[in-house]
């Protein structure tokens, strides 16, 4: 509910952005769960880069689906993810890259290999 406010009351690029972050960054290292608000005002402020670095990196299992739903924008991260020392983590970038890869996927999986 909070992140619907602040949807409503702020505009993109103002800071609340970093704000939100902060606070999911906060319930992941508490082992808490993050409301499905914050990554959906997430995913609409593009802020990929956090989605796939604060959470996904931590909780592959949890997170690959809304991964999978910022489709070519996750990209490029992702498929760095392809030499990562975590097997799951490989893997739910194999995974997803079969979804939302395109041709400047195919060098990182070649060096995965």
């Amino acid at each position: 509910m909070l992140c619907n406010t602040i949807r409503i009351w702020t505009t993109p690029g103002d800071g609340s952005e970093r704000a939100v972050v902060q606070v999911a960054e906060g319930l992941v290292r508490n082992a808490a769960r993050v409301p499905r608000s914050m990554i959906e005002f997430l995913v609409e402020r593009e802020s990929q880069e956090v989605i796939l670095k604060t959470l996904w990196l931590v909780d592959t299992d949890t997170w690959e689906s809304v991964v999978e739903g910022l489709n070519s924008k996750a990209e490029g991260l992702v498929s760095e993810s392809l030499g990562d020392l975590n097997k799951g983590v490989r893997r739910s970038a194999a995974r997803l890259l079969k979804t939302i890869g395109t041709a400047p996927s195919l060098p990182a999986f070649r060096r995965a290999l």
